[in-house]
C-alpha cells in the first residue's frame, strides 16, 4: 500500500470531518447504502435523460 495515499486521506479526514473515526463511519453508512468497491466496477457512463 502507497502510505503517502494513507497519509493524505487522513489529512483530508482531519480537514473535512472530525478524523479518521468519522470518515470510517460515513465510509461504511456508503458501502451499506451503495455498495463498496470490491469488484472493482466503475460506472463509466449514464444515459440519465
Amino acid at each position: 500500500m502507497n502510505w503517502l495515499i494513507v497519509e493524505v486521506l487522513y489529512a483530508i479526514a482531519d480537514f473535512k470531518f472530525s478524523g479518521r473515526d468519522e470518515l470510517e463511519k460515513v465510509r461504511k453508512e456508503r458501502v451499506e447504502e451503495r455498495g463498496g468497491f470490491e469488484k472493482r466496477l466503475i460506472l463509466d457512463e449514464t444515459d440519465n435523460r
